[in-house]
C-alpha cells in the first residue's frame, strides 16, 4: 500500500510541475472488411470535456486492401482471394457535453467500394523492397472483389462498385475519475442497424459496446492512452446456429507532444475476430483461415490545431498477423462550440 501511495504522489507531483497539452489519441474506426458489419471503438480520450460543449467532426477514410490465403485441395495448394478493393468512408460525428464529465454523441457513415488505381503502385513498392505481394499479381489490377462466406453469420459478397449507407452509432462517455496524473472513463455504445450485410455496411442487427478508457500524463511531452472493451453483436441475441463471436478490443497509444499545437502519435489496435474457426469457402472446404486470427494494426499520425480546428492525419497498416486492412489513410477535422 505504501508503494502505491508513493507512485501516486510521484506522478501527481510530476503532472503539477509539468502540465500537459494532450490532443490524442488518434480517433478512428476499424474498417477492415470482416469487422465492418459490427460496432468498433473509435479511440477516444478519457479526459472530461466542458459542460454545454458541442463538437462536430468529419472523418474521411481512404482504404486499400487485399487478402488471400493458401489452402490444400488434395495434393494441390490453391490460393483463395477474399478481399480486393479500394474504398472511401465518410463519417460525421456530433457530440454534446451535458456535464463536464458526461458526453453523448451520434456517428453516421457512408461507404463507397470501388477498384481504384493503387494496385500497380503497391506491387511496385513491394517488389523494390522485396516484400511479398500477397497474390496481387495473380488477379486483375484495380478490381472490386469481396467474397467471405462463413459459419459465423458473416456472408459478404461484392463484384462491382457500390455506395451504401452504413450503421449509426449512439455513444455515451462518463469520465468518472480525474486526477492530476490520469483520467478514467466508461464508454458505451449502441449500434443502430441502418446498414445491411448485403451492402457490406452493417449486420442488420443492433450491437452493444462497453469499454474502459484511461489516460496517463507521466511527462509534459508524453501522454499514454489505454482502452479495452467488448462488442456484443446483436446476432448473439437471436437463436441461430450462425452467429459471430464477441469482439474484444485493446488500444494503446503514445502521444509525443511537440508543442501546444502539434503532437505525433503512435497507436496499436488489437481486435479479436468475429469469425469462428472453420470458415467455409465457395469450394465447401472447412479450414482455419487467417480471417479467424486477431487483427493487429499499427497507426501512426499527427494531430495539430489550425486556429480552433483539431486536424488529424494518420496511416494504418496491418502488422504481425497480416489480418487487417493493407493501408488506410485517415483525414479528419473537428471543431467545438460552447453553447
Amino acid at each position: 500500500m505504501r508503494r502505491i501511495l508513493i507512485v501516486i504522489i510521484f506522478f501527481s507531483t510530476t503532472a503539477l510541475l509539468t502540465g500537459n497539452d494532450s490532443k490524442g489519441p488518434l480517433v478512428g474506426k476499424n474498417y477492415y472488411v470482416p469487422f465492418i458489419p459490427y460496432y468498433s471503438f473509435p479511440g477516444y480520450a478519457a479526459a472530461p470535456g466542458s459542460k454545454r460543449n458541442l463538437s462536430i467532426s468529419i472523418s474521411n477514410y481512404f482504404i486499400q486492401d487485399m487478402v488471400t490465403e493458401f489452402h490444400q485441395i488434395g495434393t494441390t495448394l490453391e490460393q483463395e482471394r477474399f478481399i480486393d478493393y479500394e474504398g472511401y468512408v465518410l463519417e460525421p460525428t456530433v457530440s454534446y457535453n451535458f456535464l463536464d464529465n458526461l458526453e453523448v454523441g451520434l456517428t453516421g457513415r457512408i461507404h463507397f467500394y470501388y477498384g481504384g488505381f493503387w494496385d500497380p503502385v503497391i506491387e511496385g513498392f513491394h517488389s523494390i523492397f522485396g516484400f511479398p505481394n500477397g497474390g496481387r499479381n495473380l488477379y486483375p489490377a484495380n478490381d472490386v472483389f469481396i467474397n467471405i462466406q462463413t459459419t459465423s453469420g458473416i456472408d459478404l459478397s461484392l463484384t462491382e462498385p457500390l455506395a451504401a449507407i452504413g450503421d449509426t452509432d449512439l455513444f455515451v462517455k462518463w469520465s468518472f475519475l480525474s486526477l492530476n496524473f490520469m483520467d478514467a472513463a466508461f464508454f458505451s455504445a449502441f449500434k443502430i442497424p441502418t446498414g445491411s450485410m448485403e451492402n457490406i455496411s452493417g449486420s442488420g442487427y443492433p450491437d452493444l459496446g462497453f469499454s474502459l478508457l484511461m489516460d496517463f500524463y507521466p511527462l509534459k511531452w508524453l501522454t499514454i492512452y489505454l482502452q479495452n472493451g467488448i462488442v456484443i453483436p446483436g446476432q448473439l441475441f437471436v437463436k441461430t446456429l450462425s452467429a459471430p463471436e464477441p469482439i474484444y478490443t485493446l488500444v494503446s497509444a503514445f502521444e509525443f507532444i511537440l508543442s501546444p499545437k502539434i503532437s505525433l502519435i503512435a497507436q496499436f489496435r488489437l481486435n479479436t475476430s468475429p469469425i469462428k474457426e472453420g470458415t467455409t469457402v465457395p469450394l465447401n472446404i472447412s479450414y482455419t483461415v487467417k480471417l479467424h486470427q486477431p487483427m493487429t494494426n499499427i497507426l501512426a499520425g499527427v494531430v495539430f490545431y489550425l486556429s480552433d480546428y483539431r486536424c488529424q492525419v494518420y496511416f494504418e497498416e496491418d502488422a504481425f498477423t497480416n489480418n487487417g486492412a493493407d493501408l488506410i489513410l485517415n483525414l479528419a477535422v473537428s471543431k467545438s462550440f460552447h453553447l
